[in-house]
């Protein structure tokens, strides 16, 4: 399936080829979604959605029930799922890319915070630039766009 906003509230709607659309709520935890920046699925079918405006991270179960995650970020804009269900997270306005494990630890892996520019080097020594995506392959490369 395939999810959209809807223009008149904060629910979503799952799409289905032929078949009728169910809503879900983002209300309901009492924190709405405001800007979807990233979306992402693990290999258990939850769904992951970035706020671009609170800077949280929240997951929909398959089920439809919906959970914060005691994440922060800065106007995050991408994120991606490896094959082992880690989260990565371009943090853009603080100039890195972060990781949150299954069990919910976040570690950043690149890019210092607060600090911008484009130098090359080791993962955390390296300077971003408000990255904006972050992809990682089956060999677990992992690739950042940056302005």
């Amino acid at each position: 399936p395939l999810y959209k906003p809807r223009r008149d509230s904060d629910t979503q709607e799952r799409v289905y080829f032929g078949a009728p659309p169910i809503a879900f709520d983002t209300r309901r935890s009492g924190n709405p979604l405001t800007v979807i920046s990233g979306v992402a699925v693990d290999s258990e079918k939850n769904i992951y959605f970035l706020d671009l405006e609170r800077g949280r991270l929240r997951k929909m179960t398959p089920e439809g029930s919906t959970v914060m995650l005691k994440t922060q970020f800065n106007r995050p804009m991408g994120l991606c799922i490896d094959p082992l269900d880690n989260i990565y997270v371009a943090d853009t306005n603080n100039h890195r890319i972060r990781k949150v494990t299954p069990n919910g630890r976040v570690a950043t892996i690149a890019g210092q915070i607060g600090r911008s520019g484009n130098a090359d080097g080791p993962a955390l020594s390296s300077l971003l630039h408000f990255p904006t995506d972050v992809a990682v392959d089956k060999s677990g490369n992992i690739f950042i766009c940056d302005k």
